[in-house]
């Protein structure tokens, strides 16, 4: 009898040791038991494994390891004849958080008021109004930046706001609880993604640092509403784009969280 799984391997490049990484990958037609691995070799060791069969409604994967070796690959199986590479596309392996310009020293992030701009994002009226502010004393007018600094080193900019997607998976709960416990569940979850901020390398406390949302912290919220309604699931997903996965995600400077919505599935 012939061997069904069908297996190819592809050896990652420029990998360091420690940094984090993330594995995304479409399937386009996977059968049960198609499965993407990162392994510190040709099949032995695994670092990361996705399994279609994790994620039955999904066409997209995702998800984040942290490299222990600088010789890592990709490996593709399949059980079936076909070959294994035909069933699988996009396959990427990239730093995680993606690289991004980093901002200049002096950059001062402006949160607006809810009723001053949507999503807590300032208008250029209201960014020009805080540069003002900072400049100048709002009652003398006087300069009042430190001796040696000038306005052309100061940047003020406003804060950006990342969306996320939380599923909740195989619900279980009475017909009679589920809409209280659905609207709690949201209520919850968009306090929780409010008062996650960006960490301040020399203002904020290592210590008290609350700047990376999980899939772990996300399912604690969601499981312990559908208890207090009597209610179950069999697991949480937390992604940035529907269908796509992420074990955990850190904010960037000036980012902020905010819940898009939460799919029952």
């Amino acid at each position: 009898m012939s061997d069904p799984w069908s297996r190819a391997d592809q050896k990652l490049s420029n990998i360091v040791i420690g940094k984090t990484y993330t594995l995304s990958f479409d399937a386009l037609a996977a059968p049960d038991g198609a499965t993407v691995e990162i392994g510190t070799s040709e099949g032995d060791d695994d670092v990361l494994v996705i399994t279609t069969d994790d994620f039955p409604n999904a066409k997209s994967y995702s998800d984040t390891f942290i490299a222990p070796s600088e010789d890592l690959w990709i490996g593709l199986w399949v059980n079936q004849n076909p070959p294994v590479t035909a069933l699988f596309d996009n396959i990427s392996v990239a730093e995680y958080p993606p690289l991004v310009n980093e901002p200049p020293n002096r950059t001062v992030f402006i949160e607006a008021q809810e009723e001053l701009g949507v999503d807590g994002i300032p208008t250029q009226t209201l960014l020009d109004s805080a540069r003002e502010y900072i400049t100048h004393d709002p009652i003398d007018g006087m300069d009042r930046q430190p001796l040696g600094l000038t306005d052309d080193t100061l940047h003020v900019e406003p804060i950006t706001r990342q969306g996320f997607y939380v599923e909740v998976r195989s619900l279980l709960i009475s017909t009679a609880n589920e809409a209280a416990a659905k609207l709690q569940i949201v209520d919850e979850l968009t306090v929780y993604f409010k008062n996650i901020l960006p960490f301040i390398d020399g203002i904020d406390v290592e210590i008290d640092r609350a700047d990376t949302i999980s899939t772990l912290s996300v399912s604690i919220i969601v499981q312990e509403v559908l208890k207090q309604h009597g209610g179950t699931a069999s697991g949480i997903g937390l992604g940035i784009q529907p269908g796509q996965y992420l074990n955990e995600y850190t904010l960037q400077s000036g980012q902020m969280a905010k819940l898009l919505a939460v799919n029952y599935v």
